[in-house]
């Protein structure tokens, strides 16, 4: 399903270029290490793509994203931590969804987070939404 969309947009972006998708385990290892469970249409979309070279993060580059934005900014933006960042707009800005307090991820809204002053901007109410939402240049 995401896949077949990426490939739609590809025609137009010589940029996108889906990889292969993850392994079940590798996506339960990151799950691990991020102390929550993804959204079931995340978890879908790297089954069938880890990353597709121009907006979505790999598994790996997702990890490492959310470790240094974290590590790094955590102490002067509050609520970093609660944010899992999974796609990037090549500004410094990343999409993201919520994690609540009870560790949950709220897939109800898709946000973009605006590097430079730690603002919330709601841009999608699905990944479907989301992806069609900025390859059609509506965000």
């Amino acid at each position: 399903m995401y896949r077949e969309q990426f490939l739609h947009y590809a025609k137009e972006n010589a940029y996108v270029r889906p990889a292969p998708g993850a392994e079940s385990v590798a996506i339960q290892r990151a799950e691990q290490q991020l102390g929550c469970t993804l959204p079931e249409a995340l978890r879908q979309l790297f089954l069938e793509a880890d990353g597709d070279g121009y907006l979505f993060l790999s598994l790996d580059r997702m990890l490492a994203t959310i470790a240094n934005l974290r590590g790094m900014l955590a102490e002067d933006y509050a609520g970093v931590e609660q944010l899992l960042f999974f796609a990037a707009n090549g500004c410094g800005d990343y999409y993201c969804y919520r994690i609540l307090p009870t560790g949950q991820v709220d897939a109800s809204t898709i946000y973009l987070w605006l590097h430079e002053d730690n603002e919330l901007v709601p841009v999608a109410q699905s990944l479907t939404e989301f992806i069609d939402r900025y390859f059609q240049d509506e965000i």
